[in-house]
């Protein structure tokens, strides 16, 4: 953490041992991210304990809002075979139920026989089982189960994921600068595509490992004589989450110093291109 200092490269820390299991709050509290390995984890404790230690692991994960990936033993059957156990899939399903925000595969696509098919299988697993999740009711244990009292920033972020729901909005758009706004507004499980609108493409990009974020870089030389916001509208109706006139919730932040996530606006508008 102290190399990276303050250059926004985020640090995802792999927990694949005993000692990552014991210091497991301190090295969340320095992360930006978590990634369970289960192959090296199996080897130095107990399978029973690794399922239990997944779960606990998500959950922390999920309440401070910080991305957790499962990797290793997701699909292995893939490696030689077209179909996946029901095993595996009933394993996957229980993780994406948990709150996992991705998997990383390993063997099936490095060295496997099926690439592709693992690839599919794991994207059709996860869209049919995140269609059963009652988001309002992931909200509400967030919100019931996280330290109060939390910031202003952050209550304007839940603010605007409840908001969304109850005035039944297309989607969330949040402009971002280092991609902190984007972030908490995804701790709060929307059923919503929330679209990350940024100038800084790194932000785009690293956006990408949060749950429900649909980022988006904003090139004043390609969205020429379109603010960002317009620019946000633009997108959002070219991949089909909104038409025009739909109510779309609109959330803001910036960054001060270092600090990401000062969320300082929120407001409802109808979609509008022009």
């Amino acid at each position: 953490r102290k190399l990276v200092g303050n250059s926004r490269i985020k640090l995802l820390s792999k927990i694949e041992n005993k000692e990552g299991l014991v210091n497991f709050e301190s090295i969340l509290r320095i992360s930006d991210g978590i990634i369970i390995d289960r192959g090296y984890l199996g080897v130095e404790v107990d399978v029973q304990i690794v399922s239990l230690k997944q779960k606990e692991i998500i959950s922390r994960c999920n309440l401070v809002g910080k991305p957790i990936f499962i990797a290793n033993h997701v699909l292995e059957t893939l490696c030689d075979q077209k179909m996946p156990l029901r095993s595996e899939s009933s394993d996957i399903t229980s993780a994406v139920m948990d709150g996992v925000d991705g998997f990383v595969l390993s063997g099936e696509t490095a060295s496997g026989l099926y690439p592709i098919d693992a690839v599919d299988w794991l994207v059709k697993i996860c869209t049919e089982v995140e269609s059963y999740i009652d988001y309002n009711e992931v909200f509400l244990d967030t919100l019931r189960c996280v330290e109060k009292p939390i910031g202003v920033s952050e209550s304007i972020a839940s603010s605007a994921v409840k908001c969304a729901r109850e005035v039944n909005a297309s989607c969330i758009i949040v402009i971002t600068e280092a991609g902190g706004t984007a972030r908490l507004v995804s701790k709060y499980r929307s059923a919503l595509n929330v679209i990350a609108i940024t100038m800084d493409r790194k932000t785009a990009h690293q956006l990408n490992s949060s749950f429900g974020i649909r980022p988006y870089h904003y090139d004043s030389l390609v969205d020429e004589n379109k603010s960002i916001l317009k620019a946000a509208m633009h997108f959002a109706v070219s991949i089909g989450v909104a038409r025009e006139g739909d109510l779309v919730v609109i959330t803001q932040g910036q960054v001060q110093g270092f600090a990401e996530g000062t969320t300082t606006t929120m407001q409802v508008l109808p979609l509008s291109l022009k």
